[in-house]
């Protein structure tokens, strides 16, 4: 009996023991929490809150703050909501929130991520928090029907960013070639990921079409008649298998990245991950290119890039197809994926000034009534005045600043003596040679509507209202 009292209290004082050493854990995570202001923080307990997490480095990742909604947060720079109460009711939690540099909210469910966000909203004065979106039928219904403006979009669907950046190598495997690419897509089921990445590679072979009157690239019912294999939502055995097959055809893996490394490739093979691959560099027979759905879709980088550089990688990509199709054997831009330097800055303001053009000449962007110019191109003497607004944006007021905060004219050139000029397109739009206002005649005619097509919108338009 009394060895059995004995036992009984060490194992209560064992359990007492563990609950003061978590308490005590919790205590001096929140602690140091409360050290962390001014940087990243990131609301959320799920896998995707992780991952986004882990994308940091330097100095972000030393100021990062996670605050949990659930489970341990015992790390340092961690806290916990406790009984699932809102960040406002928390004073520290409240305050690491306003002295944010940005907010990434990604719960456990979509549930928990909107009420998680509502309840950051009010707290942020100058900005919105990114609110993590898991199903392709909400990130749907938060597009607007009719687009003017890019809205400050809250939502962030990392299927979409996967999607963009595997259409993106498509085309620029495609973009030089008088013939569609041949593709085969290989799935298992039906996922988020799946669905958006096939929008995405739909949306952008219309796209291409209307730039250069085919699409980049066509499909294909088997890998044994494609040059490049695209693969999502597969189990490992499925991605191993087509990745060892890769010295017949190229293949786009949005599979992590460590998957696919352990897998004995054919000698003649190169795995390459996304962010060691050269931005705009067309894919060849036994390239293996991981478009990693964490590492890439949930870069805290492209998580709170938001809308407009989305719009402004997209009109990269439109823009280029133009000037490779107008200019034979030229390669064109290519968009950094991990800086936004000069040509980034200016697709950004290029994607946005597109919409106060045709705002300014009667259309919007208006999703599911086709795409393209749905009610018929506008007549040469509109594509004229939208071109001269372009040409003249582009040369005397669109800015972009440089690593060291100085701000310039995206026209003017660095010459080689450091100084910078004027480039030879800095004119008035009239003294521009014939062949160059028909080039700016086309990015009206081709690359806006393309541009549009990328997010499944077509051009419309603008409907008088009743009584108006």
């Amino acid at each position: 009996m009394a060895a059995g009292l004995i036992l009984a209290l060490f194992t209560t004082f064992g359990a007492a023991t563990s609950v003061l050493l978590h308490l005590s854990r919790t205590r001096i995570a929140r602690l140091s929490t409360a050290r962390r202001r001014g940087g990243v923080v990131i609301i959320g307990s799920s896998a995707e809150a992780d991952a986004i997490a882990r994308s940091l480095d330097g100095e972000a990742r030393a100021s990062l703050v996670r605050i949990h909604e659930d489970g341990p947060a015992s790390g340092r720079g961690s806290m916990l909501l406790q009984n699932w109460q809102d960040i406002g009711d928390d004073p520290l939690a409240e305050k690491l929130v306003r002295a944010a540099t940005s907010v990434v909210v990604a719960g456990s469910s979509d549930t928990v991520s909107a009420r998680l966000a509502a309840a950051a909203r009010p707290l942020m004065r100058q900005s919105r928090p990114f609110q993590l979106v898991r199903s392709s039928d909400l990130a749907r219904a938060l597009r607007p029907s009719v687009l003017t403006t890019l809205p400050e979009a809250e939502g962030f669907h990392p299927a979409d960013n996967i999607g963009q950046l595997v259409a993106a190598a498509l085309v620029a495997h495609g973009r030089d070639r008088k013939v569609p690419v041949l593709v085969s897509f290989v799935a298992c089921g039906v996922s988020p990921l799946v669905t958006t990445i096939q929008m995405w590679l739909a949306n952008t072979s219309s796209a291409t079409n209307l730039i250069k009157g085919q699409p980049s690239f066509a499909f294909v019912p088997t890998e044994a008649e494609a040059e490049v294999c695209v693969v999502a939502g597969v189990p490992e055995r499925v991605a191993a298998e087509v990745a060892r097959q890769s010295s017949e055809r190229a293949v786009v893996a949005a599979v992590a990245a460590d998957l696919l490394g352990s897998v004995a490739l054919p000698q003649a093979s190169r795995l390459h991950k996304l962010k060691e691959w050269s931005p705009g560099s067309p894919l060849v027979r036994g390239d293996v290119l991981v478009v990693d759905p964490d590492a890439d879709g949930l870069d805290h980088r492209v998580v709170t890039d938001g809308l407009d550089v989305q719009w402004g990688r997209a009109f990269d990509d439109a823009y280029t197809s133009l000037y490779v199709a107008a200019h034979p054997g030229t390669s064109g831009s290519a968009w950094s994926v991990g800086s936004l330097g000069r040509n980034e800055q200016s697709s950004i303001a290029a994607a946005k000034y597109m919409l106060a053009v045709l705002g300014e000449h009667g259309f919007e962007l208006r999703s599911g009534t086709g795409l393209g110019w749905v009610d018929g191109p506008p007549s040469p003497e509109v594509i004229d005045r939208m071109a001269r607004m372009e040409h003249d944006e582009w040369w005397k007021r669109r800015m972009w600043t440089d690593p060291e905060g100085v701000e310039r004219r995206v026209s003017l050139r660095l010459q080689s003596d450091g100084t910078w000029h004027d480039g030879p397109h800095c004119r008035e739009f009239e003294e521009l040679d014939p062949s160059t206002r028909d080039y700016n005649h086309d990015v009206i005619a081709k690359v806006y509507p393309a541009l549009a097509a990328m997010f499944g919108y077509g051009i419309r338009r603008v409907q008088p209202t009743t009584g108006s």
